[in-house]
């Protein structure tokens, strides 16, 4: 009978059975012998993690959809996602694409800002908020908003008494601008228009205090209350254009001028915690859902020249309102 540790010796020949008695008490053993291979092979296994070529491919999860929470799936929105660059459609196609997320978000006309220089993303989001309001038929607005006409606009601002605090020289440099020359630019055109800030604290200050989250309600509000044109955003070093928020769940719906075109971003209020902000609305419409007066008079214009000042100011113990904010964050 062969060996039943090793039924093929190596340099063996297997011979026949001579009779049949032999021949089933051979098949028996060595059929035994193969299941006690089979098993040594699987405890063997067992015992040691699988080879990485051999573990089952992971599951990719959807941009759309979170694994199931307390026995419901919970739809969560793409960090990113590209609507139709042409002016027209884009918010149309946004707002259709976040429909599952109750979405509130500026009217079709607001335009996208893209920055061709890694200086000039105020310029762009100045100028695409400018264009927003051309494009909604209000007077005003200057035809050249090209970074150059745009510095030379903020300049002409200075000269008529807007004056923030460290002003230099803007025309023929690459100098970056923000929300102190977004505002005086707006009021010198006799726009309506709000800046608010929101202090930044550490970044361990998220939760209900967080800046994200005054932020994200400073937003909603002025959607629901005071616009419906883009809000620009300035943190340090860069700013953005908002179009809008999602309600499930709370997110910011942001347009970056680096990005390529049609590109929107979704930020949640935990990746904006941590850092000062600076929100510039102009004010076209009432809680009512009515246009409101967008143009100030020569005594609110006046009123408003020197330094500017907050219409509400966010910390961590919570909102302070200036005389000139109607609304309430929260």
């Amino acid at each position: 009978m062969p060996d039943c540790r090793n039924p093929f010796p190596p340099k063996e020949k297997v011979r026949m059975p001579c009779s049949r008695q032999q021949g089933d008490e051979e098949s028996l053993a060595l059929a035994q012998a193969l299941q006690a291979e089979e098993d040594a092979a699987a405890a063997r296994a067992l015992r040691r993690p699988p080879h990485p070529s051999h573990r089952p491919p992971r599951q990719r999860e959807t941009p759309w959809a979170r694994a199931p929470r307390g026995g419901e799936a919970e739809l969560s929105p793409p960090r990113r996602l590209t609507v139709h660059s042409d002016a027209a459609h884009a918010m149309r196609v946004a707002r259709e694409l976040l429909a599952p997320h109750a979405p509130t978000l500026c009217a079709d006309e607001a335009c996208m800002p893209r920055q061709l220089d890694n200086w000039s993303c105020g310029y762009a989001n100045l100028g695409a908020l400018l264009l927003s309001v051309a494009r909604r038929g209000l007077h005003g607005v200057p035809a050249d908003l090209r970074p150059a006409a745009v510095q030379a606009l903020v300049e002409e601002a200075w000269r008529a008494g807007f004056s923030p605090r460290d002003r230099t020289a803007l025309v023929g440099s690459r100098k970056w601008i923000g929300a102190p020359e977004w505002i005086i630019a707006l009021w010198h055109l006799r726009l309506h228009a709000l800046i608010i800030e929101v202090a930044g604290g550490g970044r361990g200050a998220s939760g209900p205090g967080g800046a994200g989250r005054a932020v994200l309600a400073a937003v909603s509000t002025c959607l629901e209350q005071c616009t419906d044109l883009p809000i620009l955003l300035q943190h340090h070093g860069h700013s953005r254009t908002v179009l809008g928020v999602l309600a499930r769940p709370r997110r910011l719906v942001v347009r970056d001028p680096i990005d390529p075109p049609g590109e929107l971003r979704c930020f949640s209020a935990r990746e904006l915690d941590g850092k000062p902000y600076q929100i510039v609305v102009i004010v076209n419409r009432t809680p009512a859902n009515e246009e409101a007066p967008v143009g100030l008079s020569s005594e609110q214009v006046n009123d408003r020249k020197g330094e500017p000042r907050a219409a509400a100011l966010w910390t961590a113990t919570g909102w302070k309102y200036d005389s000139s904010c109607r609304m309430r964050f929260k």
